[in-house]
């Protein structure tokens, strides 16, 4: 059988691929193919191989604390300000402590510190109004060229960054203190608690450091005071007139009281090494003080500094500020460490100082004469609480140092009129031994002796009255008692309104006080004249008023009240005397 095509077999056409099947289908099969692969559930990843210990990779670096640590407090707050008063005058009514007014303290946001401390009832006199004719209460606080204000905290260096003026938070507050707080960018929280007493010129400030962080830190902080000159303060005082209210500091440093102002801390900066038991702004007649006898110190180191130079225009001030270096302190994670200060914002005033405590009575230097000065002031101080008039108490003050030294003053008055009844026999002496000096001068001490007369008597009333009147006249220079305090109530006052300043009562800035002393001190020379056989008294008698007289016109008006007062009561001594024995 032929296989040969026309055989047996029909003959099959020839067929190639068909093309529009085979994309249907590959079509139908890839979308079947990716539906199983959606719908099927996916085998977990194979288990990676096991590492070798050879091949373990090194341990990272611990992290910075700042990455680790709470966001810092933001640096653009907007200042808070909270204030608080006390009228200590009517809390310490008591006390037995006389005080005058009281004060009112403003706390800022931005440093979390004093940014001002005004004193009622005393008056900044260089900062009066013009205008107006208004002066401002004494204000303890004042700010510096870096921020700094009264009991300003800042870093010098460590971990903790700090500046001076730094925003805080207000986290509480009531009407006796507040509390601020702020994060610093290395996570160290630092809280500062004010609280203020109503019964004193003084408060309790304590700073809390708290690491929040996770690494170790290390502040290295500062206290700082700042004290600023008022206008015209350096134009003013003297060498007999203290400038009122003067700029100074103290530091007491290891047992050691140093005491400087912005004039010698301006020539030489000071650093004192050791640790710090207070320090203070002394405002002559105030101080604003902080006590840190429980505080880790180093040191307290003074410096000069000045607001507003001259090279952008207006006036200048200048300043000292006191800065009291704290010791470092550690603080691990978590850990929490703090400091209580103990401040005295108020009048160098005897009785409160001697309250307060911690040996700030000392920063009120009567000098030499402090033995009768504090005696003499609480007198005066007695003498007041029963008047209420600190005039009236200078005249019977000295009515009562008359009658002390009366039996002095008497005996030398006495001597001084004998030596007078004798002068025809001293005339006699100098006519007959006047050519021989040694001899006539023999001769005449044998007639006092044998007379009973001393013939010194007549400098033995000065002599006993210069201790009286210096140390009145530190009494008056240094008492904040006194200070503002008129002659008397309105309209008494006679132009003296402040018995610790020279009076008003003549025009262009002339004192009349001062002359009225020396004519009155010219009159008890003309009552009792100084012998004429003796011309170093002579001059010195005469000589005296004109140099008193000189000498008060820049002194305390209270001092010529003294003055005045003690010359009449001399006066009327002496023509008792030259009556009796005439």
């Amino acid at each position: 059988m032929s296989m040969q095509p026309g055989g047996m077999l029909p003959g099959l056409e020839p067929q190639g691929p068909d093309t529009k099947r085979l994309l249907v289908t590959v079509t139908l099969v890839t979308l079947v193919w990716a539906g199983f692969q959606m719908l099927a559930p996916k085998a977990p990843p194979p288990p990676p191989p096991e590492a070798t210990p050879a091949a373990t990779p090194a341990p990272l670096a611990a992290a910075p604390a700042e990455l680790s640590a709470p966001s810092g407090t933001p640096d653009l707050l907007p200042e808070e300000k909270r204030s608080f008063s006390a009228n200590v005058a009517a809390a310490m009514t008591g006390a037995g402590v006389g005080v005058k007014g009281g004060y009112r303290a403003e706390l800022t946001s931005h440093g979390a510190q004093i940014s001002s401390f005004q004193l009622d009832g005393y008056q900044d006199v260089l900062r009066k109004d013009k205008a107006t004719g208004v002066a401002p209460p004494i204000d303890l606080a004042a700010a510096g060229e870096t921020g700094s204000q009264s009991l300003a905290l800042r870093s010098r260096g460590g971990t903790v960054a700090l500046a001076a003026n730094a925003p805080y938070e207000v986290v509480e507050e009531n009407e006796r203190g507040a509390a601020m707080s702020r994060v610093t960018p290395s996570g160290v929280r630092v809280t500062r608690r004010y609280s203020f007493d109503p019964a004193r010129f003084a408060f309790t400030h304590t700073i809390e450091l708290k690491n929040e962080s996770a690494a170790p830190q290390t502040a290295s902080l500062d206290l700082v005071l700042t004290g600023m000159e008022r206008p015209g303060e350096r134009d003013q005082g003297g060498m007999f007139n203290p400038t009122p209210d003067a700029l100074a500091g103290v530091c007491m440093v290891a047992g050691s009281r140093e005491t400087f102002t912005s004039r010698e801390v301006e020539k030489e900066p000071e650093k004192f090494d050791g640790a710090v038991t207070y320090a203070g702004i002394d405002r002559h007649y105030f101080l604003g003080a902080v006590v840190l006898d429980a505080a880790p110190t180093q040191r307290c180191a003074a410096k000069p500094i000045t607001i507003n130079p001259k090279e952008v225009g207006g006036e200048v001030t200048h300043g000292l500020e006191i800065v009291l270096e704290l010791k470092d302190v550690t603080l691990a994670p978590g850990e929490v460490k703090s400091l209580e200060v103990l401040s005295y914002f108020g009048p160098k005033q005897v009785g409160l100082l001697q309250e307060f405590g911690h040996e700030l009575a000392e920063n009120i230097n009567f000098g030499i004469f402090g033995v009768l000065s504090r005696p003499m002031l609480w007198v005066l101080v007695q003498l007041y609480k029963y008047l209420g008039n600190f005039g009236v108490a200078i005249i019977l003050l000295t009515l009562l140092m008359k009658a002390l030294t009366f039996p002095l003053t008497q005996k030398s008055y006495v001597s001084m009129q004998q030596i007078k009844k004798i002068k025809p026999e001293v005339d006699e002496l100098t006519k007959k031994y006047g050519h021989d000096r040694t001899v006539l001068g023999q001769k005449q001490m044998e007639l006092y002796k044998e007379k009973g007369i001393n013939p010194l008597a007549g400098c033995f009333p000065v002599l006993v009255q210069m201790p009286i009147w210096f140390a009145l006249y530190r009494t008056l220079s240094q008492a904040v008692e006194l200070y503002q305090q008129p002659f008397a109530a309105a309209p008494w006052t006679l132009g003296i309104l402040d018995l610790t300043q020279p009076d008003m009562l003549l025009p262009f800035g002339i004192s009349l006080l001062p002359l009225i002393v020396g004519a009155l001190m010219l009159f008890q020379t003309w009552l009792q004249p100084p012998p004429s056989d003796q011309p170093q008294m002579k001059y010195m008698m005469w000589g005296m008023p004109v140099f008193f007289s000189f000498l008060m016109l820049s002194m305390a008006s209270g001092l010529s009240i003294y003055m005045i007062t003690n010359s009449l009561l001399t006066m009327a001594q002496q023509l008792y005397i030259k009556k009796k024995y005439a």
